[in-house]
């Protein structure tokens, strides 16, 4: 099963491969989107709007379910690999593709993320609307969470819950210099702002089973940053680091 859930109506929708299953409380029936489409379409996630619709992400494009007939959105998406697929408070919709990275759909127009794609990791494999309407989550392969202003467009929080706690930052807090201690093979670092604005990027001094990194590069502002850390097996690292005067 690729996805499931119920629209404004009670109606149970799910989804598994090119099939898109609807369940009216009593019996099921579905749709072949490759039969009924002609060309190789899979489903992997769909969202039901508050109007009854449903907008379905595929691995062609974007299409929506409405008025008992599905119709075809790849006038404005495109023929992408839909990965997932959100509606905000305010009808906007968000799509990611699996490696291209985040969309956003107002009023029939795409806007693709450029600022998010240096703190985003590209393969997105959820969006999640907060309760309070104000953020979108996003849920990454890189087993991280990123929160997006969906106002500025820009990164405003990311935390690591992985692998994090095989690199060690000594000392921390720091005022000048630090040492990355790991048994990790690291590529580059790049120390970014709360608001995942690149401020530097090095590949360190490697020293040892570690690495030294002289934060002077940079006009340091005292406050939470994060160090990202990439492995030579492109496998990317979040600590928080706290700067001091």
């Amino acid at each position: 099963m690729d996805d499931i859930a119920y629209d404004s109506n009670g109606t149970l929708w799910a989804a598994a491969d090119e099939y898109l299953y609807k369940f009216n409380g009593t019996s099921w029936s579905y749709t072949n989107m490759i039969d009924q489409f002609q060309e190789f379409v899979l489903i992997n996630s769909f969202f039901p709007d508050k109007n009854g619709k449903l907008w379905i992400g595929t691995s062609n494009g974007l299409f929506v379910y409405e008025n008992n007939v599905i119709h075809s959105k790849r006038d404005i998406s495109g023929n992408i690999d839909i990965q997932t697929i959100a509606i905000d408070h305010r009808g906007v919709l968000w799509l990611a593709e699996f490696f291209e990275g985040l969309h956003r759909y107002t009023d029939g127009k795409k806007i693709f993320f450029p600022e998010a794609l240096n703190v985003i990791p590209s393969q997105i494999h959820e969006i999640i609307i907060e309760s309070n309407n104000e953020k979108i989550m996003i849920g990454t392969a890189g087993s991280s969470i990123v929160r997006v202003n969906d106002e500025a467009f820009y990164v405003s929080v990311r935390d690591e819950f992985t692998d994090s706690d095989l690199i060690t930052l000594i000392p921390n807090p720091v005022k000048d210099r630090f040492r990355v201690e790991t048994a990790l093979e690291i590529e580059s670092f790049k120390l970014l702002d709360m608001n995942g604005r690149i401020l530097f990027s090095t590949k360190g001094e490697k020293s040892g089973n570690g690495y030294f990194i002289d934060i002077n590069a940079f006009s340091n502002v005292p406050g939470m940053l994060l160090l990202e850390s990439a492995g030579h097996d492109g496998r990317k690292y979040v600590n928080r680091i706290m700067v001091v005067e």
